[in-house]
């Protein structure tokens, strides 16, 4: 159920030019909060995501919210676990520019579906299980987050991933399945692969041109 009236959490990509300030409406991150979730997201990708998606659920809203849950009892990680979410991979070059690029190869756009209350987890956990997933698709060769950001929505969360030349590896294997086809893969306007994790291999998930197009414009406004 949406609430009438609730405060979205959102993060810019540092070092943006002139982040609107915090209204009724949105909670902005600081630059602070950024660094923080890149150390953990970081250093936890071989960890259980019992032991971090709490901790880091509660870095993305307050750890008291009676809107959002940051527990990670059975019931919430069984339900992050099967949120719908989709990834628009792009070379940095296509989406950046100016200082925020510096240092960025790679942009991983992304799309979380899910229930307000659920919104803090689900983007823990997308944040967290990204890199356990795609290290162990690019054969254990290791990459680091550098920065992201994020906007809380009305249908769920969504955001950017920022990393390096390391990325390379499996982002070569990921074009290469999504040009292929391959269950699970698909191209954006013929040039960007796309990626989706869903729970149910049964149930059909369609993720057209529209509704990447709208995913691209809404992270281009927290650049």
């Amino acid at each position: 159920m949406e609430h009438s009236y609730v405060v979205w959490f959102r993060m810019y990509l540092t070092p943006t030019r002139s982040p609107p300030p915090s209204d009724d409406e949105f909670d902005n991150a600081t630059a602070t909060t950024q660094k923080s979730l890149v150390r953990i997201t970081n250093a936890a990708w071989d960890l259980r995501m019992e032991i971090v998606l709490s901790k880091v659920a509660m870095l993305l809203a307050q750890p008291f919210s009676v809107v959002y849950r940051t527990d990670a009892s059975r019931d919430a990680v069984a339900y992050v676990r099967q949120a719908t979410t989709f990834f628009i991979w792009m070379p940095a070059k296509a989406l950046l520019r100016g200082n925020v690029a510096r240092g960025v190869r790679y942009v991983v756009l992304f799309h979380v579906t899910c229930e307000e209350p659920y919104r803090a987890l689900c983007l823990a956990h997308t944040i967290l299980e990204y890199p356990s997933v795609y290290i162990a698709l690019g054969g254990n060769h290791r990459f680091d987050i550098i920065k992201m950001c994020y906007s809380f929505g009305r249908n769920g969360v969504h955001g950017a991933l920022c990393f390096d030349h390391d990325l390379s590896h499996v982002y070569k294997k990921v074009r290469r399945y999504a040009k292929a086809n391959t269950e699970h893969y698909a191209m954006f306007k013929g040039r960007y692969p796309v990626t989706i994790w869903y729970a149910y291999p049964d149930v059909s998930v369609s993720f057209g041109e529209n509704s990447l197009e709208n995913l691209e414009a809404r992270v281009r406004k927290l650049l």
